[in-house]
């Protein structure tokens, strides 16, 4: 039998639509009858060992998952990492997902704090490091500075993305591994 709870909102005040809801002991053939049922389409969806968590992005989750996103498709070839972004939820059990997966580098963003966390697969879990692998090239502060330029508001998204275009061409190549 499958059990239910639902995580606090970060913000007091926060509509129950912006809570993840956790069900427990759910077997891989429900995990997969919710995932392709079309009324959840909305739905993100994360699995691991019976436990499925249920999550519905805001504006603000999906804005900043797909700033990084664009950010990272500016190089290539594209890298082998994650992104997670919470909002009011918390990516842990995601990050699980991606180390059992064998996602060799993870960045989780936290939109509401604008902080930048980037971990890399070492053994079963993620280790903190001050500079991507897969894009040597790039730090957090780096990658929050390019946010920052485009909630400044001062131009819209597509000016930024041939700003970003121009800004990625002029960033000083990574220091040689010692």
């Amino acid at each position: 039998m499958a059990t239910a709870t639902t995580g606090k909102p970060q913000a007091l005040g926060a509509p129950p639509s912006e809570q993840d809801i956790t069900l427990h002991n759910v077997d891989w053939e429900t995990n997969f009858r919710l995932r392709d049922e079309p009324a959840n389409d909305h739905i993100r969806m994360a699995y691991l060992d019976g436990t499925l968590t249920l999550m519905s992005p805001e504006y603000v989750h999906d804005g900043g998952g797909g700033r990084l996103g664009l950010l990272i498709r500016g190089d290539d070839p594209t890298p082998d990492l994650a992104v997670e972004v919470d909002n009011t939820g918390d990516s842990k059990a995601t990050l699980a997902i991606d180390d059992r997966l064998g996602v060799p580098e993870v960045w989780r963003y936290q939109t509401r704090t604008k902080v930048l966390w980037l971990g890399r697969l070492q053994g079963p879990t993620d280790v903190e490091v001050d500079r991507s692998v897969a894009l040597p090239r790039l730090t957090p502060a780096l990658v929050l500075q390019a946010l920052h330029v485009l909630d400044e508001g001062k131009m819209g998204e597509n000016a930024w993305l041939e700003w970003l275009k121009g800004w990625a061409r002029d960033l000083p190549e990574a220091p040689a591994n010692p």
